[in-house]
Order: structure tokens, then C-alpha cells, then sequence
């Protein structure tokens, strides 16, 4: 997931999943004034919004539900 630090809907976005399941998502910080920040990463990859996911090479920006991150992920439940 794109994001920034101030972005109110990546914030939602991670208490969607809770701490334990966002610990295991890939977060990439763009806003350059955040110490873990990868500009770089955001530019390269072409995010314009916040946040955006990347599944499988393609990308997805907007706040979205766990249901529909699985379904695009192919993530099944144990």
C-alpha cells in the first residue's frame, strides 16, 4: 500500500485491518517530510492518490474493503 502519514483514509484503511494484519502489509510512506519515506518508490510507480494498492503489478488507488483487497489479492482464509 501507497500512503501518507496525514492521509485520514490510509489511517482508516489501516484500522480496517488492525495493527497485527497491517504489520504484515507492505507499506510505502511517499510524503518526503515522513523519516521513512520512499518518494522515490511512489514516483516510479506512478501513485497520484493516497492510499493505493499495488496487487499482482496493478494498482489500485482508494480506500477499499478487506472483502474486495482478498478478492483482488486471491487470499484465502485458512
Amino acid at each position: 500500500m501507497y500512503g501518507a502519514y496525514w492521509c485520514p483514509y490510509c489511517e482508516k484503511q489501516r484500522k480496517m485491518f488492525g495493527q497485527a494484519a497491517f504489520a504484515q502489509i507492505k507499506y510505502i510512506e511517499c510524503d518526503p517530510r515522513s523519516t521513512s519515506s520512499r518518494p522515490d518508490l511512489c514516483r516510479k510507480a506512478r501513485v497520484i492518490s493516497y492510499p493505493t494498492w499495488e496487487i499482482n503489478g496493478r494498482m489500485y488507488p482508494g480506500m477499499r474493503y478487506l472483502t474486495d483487497l482478498a478478492n483482488l489479492s486471491d487470499f484465502k482464509r485458512n
